[in-house]
């Protein structure tokens, strides 16, 4: 009673009464400002559900065009004579290229506004490489198939930079040579030999075409020979295997030195065939990894290279399924 005696006395001063009636007014704003807050926030969390909402219906759009690009590109070339060449776009490199290397790459191919298909190949991991070669230097394919590594960087950096290309499959060499032919390529020194860690001769799996196209990219994945390995239609044959120490070393050119490797498993085999290049030249290395051929089948060969190599000062980025490796002095 004496307090609300007291307040309302109080309120009869002009100055408390200004006072209480500006705090009032005061909270009424900050209210007022909490509220049109409150709603901004609604407004914003409504939008960037809706924004989240259309990045997934745009990724779904072009998964599906993604698809039935691949699926018509597919069955373009399941309708073309074996000799049959088309002219494209790999990764920015303008070539013509064999039916059967396209074969490999239909899960690559994408239509531009234009109507014009291009091919899409690891793009990022060869990026890397092609920053690092950009003024020069040795490009050493060790297994390069058919060629999506080699061909853009022959044609993209030409006569800058010395390139020498490892394949023992023989149907993946032959593609490439009559690619490299037809293009008028040069300057790309193509190794018919295995690489691994010690030279001599290697049981090789050269795997046969599949004749439904449900993985016509078989050829490619020929390998030499581990506990673990694929029962499909193949060829075994015998097969030359340097080390890159005695067959590359001696060939290098300037620096840099970039190595790319996709050897279906056997990426410790090549590496330690490499010491005297990894200590002379310091190269940088992308190489795709697999599962270890002589593994249990769950494991991967990712742990033993970056072992490898982390003792002899490389630090390591992951991209997909490939590990690029830099040296650090």
């Amino acid at each position: 009673m004496v307090r609300a005696v007291i307040r309302l006395a109080a309120m009869q001063v002009p100055q408390v009464r200004a006072l209480v009636e500006s705090r009032r007014a005061a909270l009424q704003e900050r209210d007022a400002a909490l509220m049109e807050r409150g709603a901004a926030l609604q407004e914003r969390d409504a939008a960037l559900r809706t924004a989240t909402a259309l990045q997934e219906h745009c990724r779904d759009i072009e998964a599906a065009l993604a698809r039935v690009t691949a699926d018509t590109f597919r069955s373009m070339l399941d309708a073309c004579a074996p000799e049959t060449w088309l002219r494209l776009m790999l990764n920015d490199a303008d070539l013509w290229l064999p039916r059967d290397t396209l074969r490999t790459m239909v899960h690559c191919a994408f239509r531009r506004p234009d109507g014009r298909l291009l091919l899409h190949v690891e793009e990022a991991h060869l990026r890397w490489m092609m920053e690092r070669l950009a003024e020069g230097g040795t490009f050493l394919d060790v297994g390069c198939a058919t060629g999506a590594t080699t061909l853009p960087v022959a044609v993209i950096l030409g006569g800058r930079v010395r390139i020498i290309s490892y394949e023992p499959a023989t149907a993946a060499r032959n593609l490439l040579t009559a690619t490299l032919e037809r293009n008028r390529i040069e300057g790309v020194e193509l190794r018919p030999v295995a690489v691994a860690d010690r030279p001599g001769t290697a049981e090789f799996r050269e795997f046969q075409p599949d004749e439904t196209g449900e993985i016509p990219f078989l050829p490619e994945t020929s390998t030499l020979v581990g506990t673990i390995i694929a029962d499909r239609p193949h060829l075994s044959l015998q097969v030359p295997v340097v080390t890159l120490d005695d067959d590359a070393l001696p060939r290098c050119g300037a620096d840099p030195v970039v190595v790319k490797i996709d050897v279906e498993g056997f990426e410790t085999f090549v590496l330690r065939g490499a010491a005297a290049l990894i200590a002379a030249r310091r190269p940088w290395f992308c190489i795709d990894i697999h599962s270890d051929p002589f593994g249990d089948g769950t494991v991967t060969t990712e742990s033993a290279v970056r072992d490898f190599l982390a003792e002899r000062d490389y630090r390591f980025e992951t991209m997909g399924h490939v590990l690029l490796c830099s040296p650090l002095g």
